[in-house]
């Protein structure tokens, strides 16, 4: 669990992985850097691929977004049929909505430079901060040392197999990889070769037993602006934009089945503050949320219209110390409920919801 090792598993995509020369074999590709990264040749091959350069400019943006509605349509029939081949259906259906994103220039910049509060003093951060410090989620060399222990015992790696197994088998394609360029398809195909090796890596992931310096890089975020439409339906940075958060996939991987767990268990509880759906995808919780109002309220009749409302970029945004203190007090809410709102709620076991929401807070605060 050294730094060294975490570094040089999140660089491949520079050295290794990144995308061969044009008219070149790829698999004389990778031969050829593999036999430099034995020679040494490290400084050569983080400089042969330049990732920032793929970052979208201006004259790109206009490029692409310039394109006649033919030509996109055209470029997009032929990626979905790629998608198609290669499995990667949830690609090709988010590609289907053709959302344009938004041009980079000054305005877009002070948007996003808000939305990821770069000038967020560390004052408004004291919840998590308070957390991170209680749970002592900054002490990886204790977690890796705890998990080492744990390794001596042979019944104990097999114990890990039989719980990762199965997740990473589930392990989805990602589309966008964060600022490393590290994605699962890279990694995917030698879980089962090195099954033993990757079940302890996204155990000492799940326990935060990894270095300080790379759970700096794990929680840096490649964030990208989609516009938002006009009410005639046109794009336009007016109507604000929708900004979209991609981490480091391995990561996402190790804690997509805590925070799945994590989001069902609170559900419940949070009935009880009118928060209903919890963790339906796009629409859907509105959806379920509107059908439960008309439910519970028997003097609507079939005439009622429901009204809601959405508050612009209400929640996208990195500033997550209010989301920590509201988490904190869900736990002191839930530690005092009574018999009779516990059943109504449906909640079995208060100390499961209480674990929960250590889990989400731990995660807030890594």
């Amino acid at each position: 669990l050294h730094p060294e090792r975490w570094l040089l598993l999140l660089s491949m995509p520079r050295w290794l992985l990144a995308k061969p020369p044009k008219d070149e074999n790829p698999a004389d590709t990778l031969q050829k850097r593999a036999r430099r990264f034995f020679e040494g040749g490290f400084v050569q091959l983080w400089r042969e691929h330049k990732w920032e350069e793929r970052l979208p400019t201006i004259a790109m943006h206009r490029a692409r977004e310039g394109k006649s509605e033919e030509q996109r349509g055209a470029e997009t029939v032929e990626f979905m049929k790629q998608a198609a081949r290669t499995r990667r259906l949830r690609q090709g259906a988010a590609r289907m909505m053709d959302t344009p994103s938004v041009p980079p220039n000054k305005v877009a910049h002070m948007q996003l430079r808000k939305l990821l509060c770069a000038d967020v003093q560390q004052a408004e951060r004291a919840a998590l901060h308070q957390w991170r410090t209680q749970r002592r989620l900054g002490q990886s060399e204790e977690r890796a040392h705890a998990l080492g222990e744990e390794l001596i015992r042979k019944t104990f790696l097999e114990e890990l197999v039989e719980k990762w197994r199965p997740r990473l088998a589930a392990a989805r394609y990602k589309k966008q990889p964060a600022g490393t360029g590290l994605r699962t398809e890279h990694l995917k195909p030698f879980f089962e070769s090195l099954e033993a090796e990757f079940v302890v890596l996204f155990e000492a992931i799940e326990r935060f037993a990894i270095p300080d310096s790379i759970a700096r890089i794990a929680a840096t975020v490649l964030s990208t602006q989609l516009l938002k439409r006009l009410d005639d339906g046109t794009p336009s940075l007016r109507a604000g934009t929708r900004p979209i958060g991609m981490g480091e996939a391995l990561f996402k991987e190790a804690w997509r089945a805590r925070a799945s767990w994590a989001a069902k268990t609170i559900g419940p509880a949070l009935l009880f503050f009118g928060q209903m759906a919890v963790g339906l995808r796009s629409g859907g919780e509105g959806v379920a949320t509107a059908l439960q109002l008309y439910c519970d309220s028997p003097q609507l009749d079939d005439h009622a219209v429901i009204v809601a409302l959405d508050y612009s970029n209400a929640y996208s945004t990195s500033l997550l110390d209010s989301a920590a203190r509201a988490t904190l007090m869900l736990i002191e809410w839930v530690e005092q409920l009574d018999e009779a709102t516990r059943t109504r709620l449906a909640i079995k076991d208060v100390s499961e919801v209480v674990k929960a929401a250590e889990a989400t807070l731990e995660d807030l605060a890594f």
